[in-house]
């Protein structure tokens, strides 16, 4: 099982909505220890703006991307 935590409180660990998640985390990790958490904390690390080139990476076959192009997608 893969699970992805999308933070998103200013309040960062304080936040109401950042211990529910991770609380609702915590359980479902408990019944599948075998599951691989990500956790993206957008109030600390925001995702960067798609603009032109963030499309024109993901546009690219992935063997024919340059390597600022596949640090792009790597993002997404």
């Amino acid at each position: 099982m893969n699970i992805l935590q999308i933070n998103g409180s200013a309040r960062s660990q304080a936040g109401n909505s950042t211990r529910l998640a991770n609380e609702l985390v915590g359980r479902l990790v408990a019944g599948q220890p075998a599951a691989r958490v990500v956790v993206r904390d957008l109030a600390r690390d925001p995702a960067p703006a798609i603009d032109e080139a963030a499309l024109g990476a993901l546009f690219t076959p992935a063997e024919r991307r340059s390597p600022d192009q596949a640090a792009r997608v790597a993002l997404s």
